[in-house]
């Protein structure tokens, strides 16, 4: 049998797109058709399917479950919840993979009170349940015992399941199996069990600071620097403090220092938000990003002069990506889970994690973060450290 890699339309499923790019031989007159395809609602193994979600796939999946069904999805937002009431079948269990964020929660992105009242209302009814939160998950996963599972660029909302362009990949048999404990393996020492218990009192605790932050989009990084730390001290962050902020240069030495030298990569970029020229209200973010930098670069000293050669290989309007020297990225992210609690009279880590993304040590998706800041200071922080005044 011959194999290709041409995705095949086919009609075997209202929902299915594409299959698998496997191709059998039609008899012995070497013509090649598409495998046929499986119906939905059995548990036969069938081959991948590859096709846009729709809410009406993911209830056929979950509903399939006769033991465990599970969730796993960086956002869950009270409609994606709304439906998995109407999808999942009682009496089965209810594992739910998350993210926790206090922007995104205020956003609206994310939901954690309604993830509570699904997994509470399925704990009381005497099934099951359990609740992971990985902070730097981006995998999406929907399972039914290990059997059936779809795989794919959906969050569990109404843009991942009805109006984003999205693809999922469904899978049975030991190809679902297999993800799933590829997923369990990932997330082992990437993430932390909450009991609801812990969940609610700190949905309790934070909520009227969400309702304050939503109509005041422009300070939400600071009104949210509690509920963040209160978070990361609950998902067992911030496990060390560092000593007294003493020592620390104040951010009008570097921006003083920087001034005489704007021809450096990002130099402009940082003085006009310092200063605010374009209105964009960025100073709190060169601020965080001055003093994490610094802090950071003084905890990893052989970083600093590799981090301020990088500049010399930057033009003016390039963007330092934190890639060289190699580990930079994964240490400054540790550094950040493992000081999360950290705060002085001039700075605060709970606000700084509130303006990165993920992948650098923060909880913030989307628009309006500091990823941009961080990467064009950080060089310019560690060439200070070496030539400041």
């Amino acid at each position: 049998m011959n194999t290709i890699g041409i995705l095949s339309s086919v009609q075997a499923s209202p929902h299915a797109l594409f299959y698998d790019p496997i191709l059998q031989m039609n008899g012995s007159s070497g013509e090649q058709s598409p495998v046929s395809g499986p119906r939905f609602g059995d548990r036969s193994y069938r081959m991948p399917l590859i096709y846009q979600p729709t809410w009406q796939a993911l209830k056929e999946v979950l509903e399939s479950s006769v033991q465990q069904a599970l969730v796993c999805s960086p956002y869950i937002t009270s409609s994606g919840v709304d439906n998995l009431f109407d999808f999942l079948p009682g009496g089965v269990g209810l594992e739910v993979i998350t993210r926790l964020s206090p922007s995104d929660w205020a956003s609206g992105a994310s939901d954690p009170e309604a993830i509570l009242a699904l997994l509470a209302l399925w704990r009381d009814e005497g099934n099951p349940t359990m609740l992971r939160v990985a902070q730097r998950l981006h995998a999406k996963v929907y399972a039914a015992d290990d059997f059936r599972v779809l795989v794919g660029s959906s969050n569990l909302s109404e843009g991942g399941f009805d109006r984003n362009i999205e693809l999922i990949v469904e899978l049975s048999g030991g190809a679902a199996g297999d993800t799933v404990r590829a997923l369990h393996a990932a997330c082992a020492g990437a993430s932390q069990e909450v009991t609801l218990d812990r969940l609610e009192s700190w949905i309790d605790r934070s909520r009227t600071t969400i309702i304050a932050a939503r109509a005041s989009a422009a300070e939400e990084p600071e009104l949210l620097a509690g509920v963040q730390a209160d978070l990361d001290s609950m998902l067992g962050f911030g496990i060390r403090r560092s000593a007294s902020d003493s020592a620390l240069p104040s951010i009008d030495r570097f921006v003083a220092w920087l001034s005489k030298g704007r021809k450096l990569s990002g130099a402009e970029v940082i003085l006009d938000r310092h200063w605010n020229t374009g209105r964009q209200n960025l100073m709190g973010h060169v601020k965080q990003c001055f003093y994490g930098s610094y802090r950071f670069l003084a905890a990893y000293p052989a970083y600093v002069r590799p981090v301020s050669d990088a500049l010399d290989e930057l033009s003016k309007g390039d963007i330092y990506q934190m890639v060289d020297p190699p580990g930079l990225k994964s240490d400054w992210a540790d550094y950040l889970d493992t000081h999360a609690l950290d705060q002085g009279e001039v700075y605060s880590f709970p606000t700084l994690r509130g303006i990165l993304p993920p992948s650098l040590g923060g909880t913030r998706q989307g628009g309006g973060g500091g990823i941009s800041t961080l990467k064009r200071i950080m060089p310019l922080v560690a060439r200070f450290v070496l030539h400041g005044p």
